[in-house]
């Protein structure tokens, strides 16, 4: 078992990646902050193998953890000069799921990624905005989706859409089932990986 942590100040998002990540390969414990103060101090205590922090989280620059490998979420490769002293890996946040756990494993095996032309073919290139897959949803349940992706809660989608949350609750089922997500959290973080924001 391998220990992870991750920091994203996007409570939502790092609690979705924390819980996908660890579906996709149950040998892997991540754990979530959204702060860099609790990050570190776990870090400390818990001596994970990796630390993934999002460059959009305040004061991650400050991060003292000399003898924990380290790696970076960036908005894109561009923004980094890949000569960080220490950084093990650079995840641009629009690689797919699966080349950001192809380079958690290089980088726990004694390796470091950063990310290649074919490891973005997989994903659309970083100025390109190609049009979300609708995964064959009805109008309301891509306006529901889009609610989700924004981390809404059934009440909120209710009283934005007007409509009553038992409803609500049926389109996020119907959306679970066509896009083949255990449950909102997963369709949402499906959705972004699909074009969705």
């Amino acid at each position: 078992m391998s220990n992870i942590l991750i920091g994203d100040p996007h409570c939502l998002c790092g609690e979705a990646l924390c819980n996908y990540m660890m579906q996709l390969d149950p040998d892997l414990f991540i754990e979530g902050f959204d702060a860099v103060e609790p990050l570190e101090d776990r870090a400390r205590e818990m001596k994970p193998d990796l630390v993934i922090v999002d460059t959009d989280m305040a004061g991650w620059d400050k991060l003292s953890l000399p003898e924990t490998k380290l790696a970076l979420i960036v908005r894109s490769v561009k923004e980094e000069t890949i000569s960080n002293s220490g950084v093990e890996g650079i995840f641009p946040r629009n690689i797919s799921s699966k080349v950001f756990l192809k380079g958690i494993h290089e980088i726990l095996s004694g390796g470091t990624f950063f990310a290649s032309d074919a490891d973005m073919s997989e994903t659309p290139g970083f100025f390109t905005k190609v049009p979300p897959h609708n995964f064959n949803l009805t109008g309301r349940e891509k306006e529901v989706l889009s609610y989700l992706v924004k981390g809404q809660s059934n009440k909120d989608i209710a009283r934005a859409l007007d409509l009553q949350v038992v409803t609500v609750k049926l389109h996020v089922r119907g959306i679970c089932r066509k896009m083949k997500a255990a449950n909102r959290t997963q369709a949402a973080l499906t959705a972004k990986e699909n074009g969705w924001s």
